[in-house]
Protein backbone atom coordinates (compact mmCIF):
# COMPACT_ATOMS: atom_id res chain seq x y z
CA UNK A 1 0.00 0.00 0.00
CA UNK A 2 2.89 2.13 0.45
CA UNK A 3 3.68 1.66 -3.26
CA UNK A 4 0.13 2.58 -3.84
CA UNK A 5 0.54 6.26 -2.08
CA UNK A 6 3.80 6.79 -3.50
CA UNK A 7 2.57 6.43 -7.32
CA UNK A 8 -0.79 8.48 -6.51
CA UNK A 9 2.14 11.12 -5.17
CA UNK A 10 3.87 10.91 -8.53
CA UNK A 11 6.94 10.05 -6.74
CA UNK A 12 10.06 7.61 -7.79
CA UNK A 13 11.27 5.63 -4.81
CA UNK A 14 14.38 7.93 -4.88
CA UNK A 15 12.38 10.79 -4.97
CA UNK A 16 11.06 9.63 -1.56
CA UNK A 17 13.78 8.63 0.04
CA UNK A 18 15.67 11.98 -0.79
CA UNK A 19 12.18 13.25 1.09
CA UNK A 20 12.55 11.58 4.06
CA UNK A 21 16.00 11.11 4.42
CA UNK A 22 16.56 7.51 3.86
CA UNK A 23 18.15 5.65 0.96
CA UNK A 24 16.19 3.95 -1.49
CA UNK A 25 16.23 0.46 -0.58
CA UNK A 26 14.63 1.52 2.54
CA UNK A 27 11.52 2.69 0.69
CA UNK A 28 12.12 -0.58 -1.64
CA UNK A 29 11.80 -2.77 1.69
CA UNK A 30 8.88 -0.64 3.16
CA UNK A 31 6.74 -1.26 0.39
CA UNK A 32 7.32 -5.12 0.34
CA UNK A 33 7.24 -5.42 4.28
CA UNK A 34 10.60 -6.81 4.52
CA UNK A 35 11.16 -4.61 7.71
CA UNK A 36 9.60 -2.82 10.01
CA UNK A 37 10.73 1.30 9.48
CA UNK A 38 12.05 3.39 12.45
CA UNK A 39 9.41 5.66 14.24
CA UNK A 40 11.17 9.20 12.65
CA UNK A 41 10.83 6.84 9.30
CA UNK A 42 7.13 6.36 9.87
CA UNK A 43 6.75 10.04 10.49
CA UNK A 44 8.54 11.67 7.31
CA UNK A 45 7.21 9.48 5.04
CA UNK A 46 3.72 10.29 6.02
CA UNK A 47 4.45 13.99 5.70
CA UNK A 48 6.36 13.15 2.33
CA UNK A 49 3.44 11.70 0.66
CA UNK A 50 0.56 14.15 2.33
CA UNK A 51 -1.29 11.41 4.44
CA UNK A 52 -2.54 10.79 8.07
CA UNK A 53 0.38 8.75 10.17
CA UNK A 54 -2.08 6.89 11.79
CA UNK A 55 -3.00 5.56 8.20
CA UNK A 56 0.51 5.21 7.43
CA UNK A 57 0.94 3.05 10.51
CA UNK A 58 -2.32 1.04 10.21
CA UNK A 59 -0.75 -0.15 6.23
CA UNK A 60 2.94 -0.93 7.50
CA UNK A 61 1.13 -2.82 10.70
CA UNK A 62 -0.12 -5.51 8.20
CA UNK A 63 1.48 -8.56 7.89
CA UNK A 64 3.25 -8.84 4.42
CA UNK A 65 0.71 -11.06 3.30
CA UNK A 66 -1.91 -8.97 3.92
CA UNK A 67 -0.96 -5.99 2.64
CA UNK A 68 -3.29 -5.43 -0.95
CA UNK A 69 -1.53 -5.11 -4.42
CA UNK A 70 -2.75 -3.04 -6.95
CA UNK A 71 -5.01 -1.35 -5.11
CA UNK A 72 -5.92 2.53 -5.13
CA UNK A 73 -5.21 4.27 -1.65
CA UNK A 74 -7.93 5.62 0.05
CA UNK A 75 -9.59 8.48 -1.27
CA UNK A 76 -7.07 8.11 -4.18
CA UNK A 77 -8.60 8.97 -7.99
CA UNK A 78 -8.36 5.85 -10.12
Amino acid sequence: MVREYRLAAGLSQEALAERCGVDRKSISRMETGAFSPRLDSVFNVAEALDIPVSELFEVLGKPRNARSRGTSPPNTPK
